[in-house]
């Protein structure tokens, strides 16, 4: 590894901000100061609105509001839920789910519903893409030129963004201000809030999520990873960034393992920052670093050789779209997979050669609420990601889990009203007779005639348990992360330890729990939440458990008390699901045994047991097996 140069770069110790205008930091400025995005004021002359996934610029008289009759938002500390916090009978507005920041709409962005397109008009698959990584390593700055160098933004507003960084004094966050439009965000240097944008690649229309990596608002990551079919790790290479990054307290590690519980199988790792490695664009330096993060991503359940790795400069605009002479000795990226191999020169290439996850089409239909808009003075629009199903105007819906009955009067997809829209499509849903306040993050969309969204008051799951001090008992209340939502739910019932390796039973009833521990257990949300099981609905069945700031564990719901299979459209079993005879259920220490044909749009079942790869369940021999 190289030596550093102590007197160009100093070390920075975590939490320590970094303010000025210093042209290699690539908008990587770090602040610890806690606050509350929900009150913070948008640039007047660049709100925003995210509607159907897509950042669409509004009027200038747009502005953010907290929700009329609702808890005005949950700043970082409200997502510490303790044990303590709920034994000492504390305010329940504590542990409610994040609400959706809702903006006033001017009437240029009302849906025209007459003017509907046609689904024939779309000609490319949409695939979304979340760009991850630790705070200060580049990932604004590489999703806002990217953005730029595929024409997602015009050169008159990039001229915009020059100047206000130019008068800020940062000139290197011009890019990185593509994305980050909050007030806050800009005077911090650090992403807050997910943000989308749409490009166009030769394959995909490519929706780019760019997640915050301040682990203050992890809970935002998460949300924008749920919505993702792939995930790119962006790794500085500068030091001490990488170092600081892939340590034991770093984002880089936690990242990689929090997208691959929430089911994203596809990563790009993009080697940032290769302007300013010392020497510029050095090989030695890139190999040190894909060498480390190969092992780490490895640990986090992505198979190596389906890891895209490359290097880029996102400020110099390197291999983001096109081969740099500044690269040459990189001479292209190489997968295998099982369907085919893939190679490319570019991350556009690698955005190219990923593959949309299975069709669900004929699942009843399930959008998860991640933002909610005020339309005038007549409704409201409702943003979110299909998971499965779909949906056209005219649609009669419910809302869960408050079980809200409402008419789909027009659907959004980009810029347009379309006529139905599809599984892995964020859009956007204009809905007459309701107020923002009636609507909120983590809310489950669903058809009212097919198998609705019900809320989930106890369920049973199968996790593991990660990094934890201390022993987990019986009533520990952390937060649960599960698409999304955010709430906190308590440990009901201990059911069963058994060994991570070998998936033999090794406990019944255990008092404690400990890091390590693979697990059966009764979850019971505190708060009002929507979960489906894993083997009914994959997507919506993940969820990650975190306490006072650290991922302690992550799981799958493997069955909820009374709840019935989906059925599709010809009244056959869903592909993939179990029949609700045929599901696991754990009582007295018992559980049903079954089989399951593998579904060809799953992968096939690991024969190493790992909560963190599939659902897993218990067979009467005691021995774990891993369907889906």
């Amino acid at each position: 590894m190289e030596e550093p140069d102590q007197e160009t770069i100093v070390p920075r110790n975590e939490g320590q901000a970094t303010d000025g205008a210093d042209p290699n930091d690539h908008g990587a400025g770090i602040d610890d100061e806690e606050i509350d995005f929900h009150d913070a004021e948008l640039d007047p002359a660049l709100n925003t609105v995210t509607f159907g996934g897509v950042e669409k610029f509004s009027a200038p008289n747009s502005t953010v509001s907290s929700t009329p009759g609702g808890d005005g938002g949950m700043s970082p500390t409200g997502v510490r839920a303790t044990n303590e916090m709920i034994a000492n009978n504390q305010s329940p507005g504590t542990f409610s789910s994040i609400p959706a920041t809702p903006q006033e709409r001017s009437d240029s962005m009302n849906i025209n519903p007459e003017n509907v397109v046609g689904r024939e008009t779309i000609p490319k698959p949409y695939i979304n893409a979340v760009i991850l990584g630790h705070q200060g390593s580049g990932k604004s700055t590489v999703a806002g030129r990217l953005v730029y160098e595929c024409d997602g933004i015009d050169e008159e507003l990039m001229s915009k963004f020059e100047k206000d960084a130019n008068e800020a004094g940062r000139p290197s966050y011009k890019y990185a201000w593509i994305m980050d439009k909050l007030m806050a965000e800009r005077e911090r240097g650090i992403s807050i809030d997910t943000k989308l944008r749409r490009i166009e690649s030769r394959n995909y229309y490519v929706n780019v999520i760019d997640a915050p990596g301040h682990t203050d608002y992890c809970h935002n990551l998460i949300t924008g990873t749920s919505q993702a079919d792939v995930a790119i790790l962006v790794v500085s290479a500068r030091w001490p960034e990488y170092e600081e990054g892939v340590s034991r307290s770093g984002q880089t590690r936690e990242h990689a393992m929090l997208a691959y519980a929430m089911g994203v199988k596809q990563l790009i790792v993009v080697v940032n920052k290769m302007d300013v490695t010392k020497p510029k664009y050095s090989e030695k330096r890139y190999k040190f670093v894909v060498e480390n993060v190969d092992r780490l991503v490895k640990k986090a359940g992505f198979e190596p050789e389906t890891v895209i790795y490359l290097p880029v400069s996102g400020w110099m605009g390197d291999n983001l779209v096109k081969r740099s002479e500044n690269l040459a000795w990189f001479k292209q990226w190489q997968i295998e997979r099982k369907s085919g191999g893939a190679s490319g020169r570019s991350l556009l290439d690698a955005l190219d050669a990923m593959e949309r996850p299975a069709r669900m089409d004929r699942y009843p239909l399930r959008i998860a609420v991640h933002s909610v808009y005020k339309l005038g003075t007549s409704g409201i629009v409702v943003a979110g990601k299909i998971h499965c199903g779909f949906v056209k105007p005219g649609m009669s819906i419910t809302l869960g889990p408050p079980d809200i009955k409402a008419k789909v009067k027009a659907v959004q997809l980009h810029h347009d009203a379309v006529t139905e829209a599809y599984q892995g499509e964020n859009v956007g849903l204009q809905i007459e007779g309701l107020d923002v306040k009636d609507v909120r993050k983590g809310y489950v969309v669903g058809e009212s005639s097919r198998d609705p969204p019900k809320m989930t008051t106890l369920f049973t799951a199968q996790i593991l348990i990660l990094n934890h001090k201390g022993a987990i008992k019986k009533g520990f209340t952390p937060m649960l992360h599960c698409h999304t939502g955010c709430v906190p739910v308590r440990f009901a019932e201990l059911r069963e330890r058994c060994d991570r390796k070998s998936g033999a039973k090794e406990e019944y009833a255990p008092t404690e729990l400990f890091t390590g521990d693979a697990c059966v257990v009764d979850l019971a949300p505190v708060k009002p939440l929507c979960i489906e099981s894993f083997f009914d609905y994959p997507t919506l069945g993940r969820f990650v458990i975190r306490d006072t700031h650290h991922t302690i564990g992550v799981g799958v719901c493997v069955n909820i008390p009374g709840r019935e299979p989906p059925q599709t459209d010809d009244d056959k079993w869903a592909v993939g699901t179990v029949p609700f005879v045929r599901r696991p259920q754990t009582t007295g220490g018992r559980s049903v045994s079954f089989s399951i044909p593998q579904p060809d749009e799953f992968d096939k079942p690991s024969k190493r047991f790992s909560l963190v790869d599939e659902a897993t369940f218990r067979t009467q021999s005691g021995r774990l097996e891993t369907e889906l």
